[in-house]
Order: C-alpha cells, then sequence, then structure tokens
C-alpha cells in the first residue's frame, strides 16, 4: 500500500501517464487515425470529383458492393497477425459459394446449403491447417498450391457454363435485403454493450496480469469514438433504405 502511494506522488510517474496527446499520437498509440484519416481525404476527394458520392443511396450500395470483401479481409487479417500467408482465400471463398449455389438450385433447403458452403471453408482451412501446423509446410506453399487446386473444383462445380442461378428467395433476401429501422437500432445498442464491456473486460484483464493499463478517460474516449460511428452509419443507411442484412 505504502508503494503505491509512494508512485501515485511521484510527479515523474504521473507525468509519464498524462503523456501529452501530440507524444502519444506520434508514438503510435493511435494506430486507426492514420487510415481514417486517409478514408477522411478519400471521401472529399471523391465528392469533389461526384457530388453523389457521400449520399445514402451510395454509401449503401458501398456497403453492399464491400460486405464479401471485408469478410475476406478479416480472415486474411487474423492470419497475417500470426506472421502466416492465405493465397487461396479467394479461390476457398469461390468454393464455399459455388457448393451453397448448386444446393439451393436443387432445392435444398437454404439454411442447410448456407451450413454447407460455410462447412467447406472450414474443412478446408483444416487440411491446409494440418500441413502448416503439423507437418510444417510453409503456407505460401500450401495456400498457393491450394488455390489451384481449388479454382479446379471450383470449374468442376459449376460446369462450363460458369453460372449457377439461385433462385432461393432466401438467400437472395439475405444478399440484398435492408433491416428495418427498429432492428438496426437494436443492433447498434448491442454493439455499444459490446464494445463497452470489451474495453471493460480488456482494462481488467491487463490489470490483473500486471500489465500498463490506459488512463479511463482514453478507453472512454475509444468507446465513445465507436458509437458515434455506429449512430451516424445507422443515421445515414436509414434515410436510403436501411441498414443492408449483408453488412
Amino acid at each position: 500500500m505504502t508503494a503505491n502511494i509512494g508512485q501515485a506522488g511521484n510527479p515523474q510517474a504521473t507525468a509519464a501517464r498524462e503523456r501529452s496527446l501530440m507524444s502519444r499520437l506520434l508514438g503510435g498509440e493511435f494506430q486507426q487515425l492514420p487510415v481514417f484519416l486517409s478514408l477522411v481525404l478519400i471521401w472529399i476527394v471523391f465528392e469533389i470529383l461526384n457530388p453523389q458520392f457521400i449520399t445514402s443511396r451510395n454509401l449503401s450500395n458501398l456497403v453492399l458492393q464491400m460486405a464479401e470483401y471485408g469478410l475476406l479481409a478479416i480472415g486474411e487479417t487474423l492470419i497475417l497477425l500470426l506472421g502466416e500467408i492465405d493465397l487461396s482465400i479467394a479461390a476457398v471463398s469461390a468454393v464455399g459459394g459455388a457448393i451453397l449455389a448448386e444446393l439451393a438450385a436443387n432445392n435444398v433447403n437454404p439454411y442447410l446449403a448456407i451450413l454447407a458452403g460455410a462447412a467447406s471453408g472450414a474443412i478446408i482451412g483444416l487440411f491446409q491447417g494440418f500441413w502448416v501446423t503439423i507437418l510444417r509446410v510453409p503456407s505460401f506453399i500450401v495456400t498457393l498450391a491450394g488455390s489451384l487446386g481449388y479454382l479446379g473444383l471450383l470449374f468442376v462445380l459449376i460446369g462450363q457454363e460458369g453460372t449457377v442461378p439461385i433462385m432461393s428467395n432466401t438467400i437472395n433476401a439475405i444478399a440484398g435485403n435492408y433491416l428495418p429501422a427498429w432492428l438496426s437500432w437494436l443492433f447498434v445498442v448491442i454493439s455499444i454493450a459490446l464494445v463497452a464491456w470489451s474495453v471493460w473486460r480488456n482494462k481488467a484483464a491487463r490489470r490483473s496480469m500486471g500489465l500498463p493499463v490506459k488512463s479511463s478517460s482514453t478507453m472512454w474516449v475509444r468507446v465513445m469514438a465507436s458509437v458515434i460511428v455506429m449512430i451516424l452509419v445507422t443515421v445515414v443507411l436509414n434515410a436510403y433504405q436501411g441498414v443492408p442484412i449483408a453488412a
């Protein structure tokens, strides 16, 4: 207790904890800020080129278009954080989509078709993970060879036509429909609660392990920034047709 009081009253310790905003910024504490500023710059440039760019309709269409690539990017990011690489992600996702489409075209229950498409990706991931983690084959080689093989499997699945029409209203609704306003706001409330819980849990975990803990003001600023972004996005999307289900 005495040691803690001494540290709390130490001007040097206090100064170290309360660094200026600029020093923290230059030190890389706000890693997402450069990305955000880059996005703002892109928005400004495209809005100047086309005044219709920052409109509810266009932003809603952009969300629909980027949902697929966003999901793939999340998966690839997790792999890169482990120091590995996956060159087969596009081919694997295409195989999963082809399996889903083929099952839907043959009047299989749409939810079973979706589960089968997702399961195919999981099975392929386990197969490639076995080669990388157990047999210690470099992920670059495994996924490069896998991508070629999965593209061949894709051609077998979809045939010479190259397309498979999906007539299932359920699957098509997931791809292109929108949430009602009340449900989108419910998701916002749930997301805000999850963000706050995640920040609190991270702080408690770091404190229990004796790791440095950021000040409460910094953490609450992060929570409030997330809240503002989610509310603004929901307001903009609801001004058109609503939040896309794909989002």
